[in-house]
């Protein structure tokens, strides 16, 4: 009955749910800093900066309706700590209407099984490269054209896997 009340209270807001989901430091909070064009969130090197589950709303011009953006918990952290935050992050992706898989490298073992696991829920899902502007231009085309293989052997269209640079870095 709870999820009933939710799915229409969600309904009658009419907010798009987007969960921004991923490995620890692969950019989550940065990708929704950059579109909200403010500081949220805690971001850093080591790995589980972000605890919980953090909603942001965005409205965007010529959109009705408001975008309600969820930074998760990183996935495949260790100890039970991590599996509690990838679960949270798991009940998050769930809830989706559109879920951002944001990656900073190939696609490791455990991403693969999830990003399985989360096509399987029949949402719509972008595979985000990130950190772009730290490798080179043929680095980075080479893996989009990795990613995009990987990600057409788990139901992901080519043109929904994507390259940024949510927090471009000069680099010496």
């Amino acid at each position: 009955k709870k999820e009933r009340e939710r799915v229409a209270e969600e309904l009658s807001r009419r907010d798009l749910v987007v969960v921004v989901f991923g490995t620890g430091s692969s950019g989550k909070t940065s990708l929704i800093r950059a579109l909200l064009n403010e500081i949220v969130g805690n971001v850093g090197a080591p790995m589980g900066s972000t605890k919980t589950s953090q909603t942001y709303r965005l409205r965007l011009k010529g959109i009705n309706r408001g975008l309600q953006l969820i930074d998760t918990p990183g996935i495949l952290e260790s100890g039970n700590d991590g599996r509690s935050r990838e679960k949270e992050a798991r009940i998050q992706a769930s809830r989706a209407d559109l879920m951002i898989v944001v990656v900073d490298s190939d696609l490791r073992a455990g991403e693969i099984e999830m990003l399985n696991i989360l096509s399987n829920l029949g949402k719509k899902l972008l595979l985000v490269l990130n950190k772009c502007d730290l490798r080179g231009e043929s680095e980075e085309k080479r893996l989009l054209e990795l990613l995009k293989s990987r990600g057409q052997g788990l139901g992901i269209v080519p043109d929904n896997v994507i390259s940024i640079s949510a927090s471009p870095q000069s680099i010496p």
